[in-house]
């Protein structure tokens, strides 16, 4: 019963979403939200379910932060929902997640103080145009957006999204779907481009995506943006 009722918010919160305030308003009062943790409140990820979400073993690995371990139950849930239930509203207490451990905690990829002396873009890893046009938005450039307004309220720095810098180009499939660390390099081999990489020159690169396992995406998306003329490049994800 209780899946029942979370998947009729769904569908017509986003009957809603096309028909204005009155509309979302009103489906409020009927169906309110409910924490996918805890299952009360009125957020669809609660402060302190998102404040339990274990952090990975290694928050670090090589130039890849990653705010939470994939394992965790919130976590994945959060994620899983976000791309496959397209519950966009959850892009905010996620990308709420890597302000508090990447700007706020002892491990910070980069600080205020870094982000003032130079000029970052973050850069979100993109869809293919046939997975685009099947779930309707990018989870990654959500997120992104949610962290750059998060960035420019609270630290006071403007940093842009580049959604149109790097392009997948080869529609590829799941790398969840394919076997080994090799064979997920080689899924990826040349799957993207840059483009408009004018809007790179003299900064530097975040990439954002929302899960990374081997980190081959990122790895090849990384060399795309090197290739194109980005300076120093950061790499960020929600969960490992």
């Amino acid at each position: 019963m209780q899946k029942l009722i979370h998947t009729a918010k769904f569908f017509f919160r986003k009957i809603s979403n096309r028909t204005g305030l009155a509309a979302r308003l009103a489906l409020d009062a009927v169906l309110p939200l409910e924490c996918l943790g805890c299952g009360k409140g009125e957020e669809l990820l609660c402060g302190r379910c998102l404040e339990s979400i274990d952090r990975p073993e290694l928050p670090k690995s090589g130039s890849v932060f990653a705010a939470a371990a994939y394992g965790d139950k919130f976590a994945k849930k959060a994620i899983w929902t976000l791309k496959y239930k397209k519950a966009k509203m959850l892009a905010e207490p996620l990308a709420e997640l890597m302000y508090k451990r990447f700007f706020l905690g002892h491990q910070r990829p980069l600080d205020g103080r870094s982000l003032k002396k130079t000029k970052w873009i973050i850069v979100p890893v993109p869809l293919s145009k046939k997975r685009l046009r099947e779930r309707g938005f990018n989870q990654s450039e959500l997120i992104a957006e949610r962290l750059a307004g998060k960035i420019r309220d609270r630290e006071k720095i403007f940093i842009e999204v580049a959604a149109n810098i790097l392009q997948k180009t080869k529609d590829t499939p799941p790398q969840a779907r394919v076997g080994s660390k090799e064979d997920r390099l080689a899924n990826l081999q040349n799957a993207f481009s840059a483009e408009n990489s004018h809007l790179m020159a003299g900064k530097n690169v975040i990439i954002l995506d929302d899960v990374t396992t081997t980190g081959a995406t990122l790895k090849e998306a990384k060399r795309t943006l090197r290739e194109a003329g980005a300076k120093k490049i950061v790499c960020m994800v929600v969960a490992r």
